[in-house]
C-alpha cells in the first residue's frame, strides 16, 4: 500500500484534488505495517513464550519475516524516490 503513493504526492509539490486521500492512503498503509509488527511480536510474547510446550522458532519467524517485509518495502518506496530525481534531472 505504502509503494503506491509517490513522495511528490505527499510533499505537495504537486496540486491534486485528491492530495487528502493520497495521505491518508500512506497513513493507512502504515499503519498496517506497524500493525502487523506489533501483533507479531505479541503473538512472539503471549503465546510462543509463555507456553513453555510450544517452541519459539515460529514466533521469532514471524517477527523476522514482518520485520523483512516492512525493511523491503521502505527500500523500495526510497530507491523509488531517488529514481525519480535522477529522471527529473535529466540522467
Amino acid at each position: 500500500m505504502i509503494n503506491t503513493v509517490e513522495s511528490s504526492d505527499l510533499t505537495g509539490e504537486l496540486e491534486y484534488p485528491n492530495n487528502v486521500f493520497i495521505k491518508v492512503w500512506f497513513f493507512i498503509g502504515s499503519l498496517i505495517t506497524f500493525t502487523s509488527l506489533a501483533i507479531s511480536l505479541w503473538l512472539l510474547v503471549d503465546v510462543f513464550a509463555k507456553d513453555k510446550a510450544l517452541q519459539v522458532g515460529p514466533g521469532v519467524g514471524t517477527v523476522v519475516q514482518v520485520c523483512l517485509v516492512s525493511l523491503s518495502c521502505a527500500l523500495f518506496w526510497i530507491a523509488r524516490r531517488f529514481g525519480e530525481d535522477s529522471v527529473n534531472i535529466g540522467l
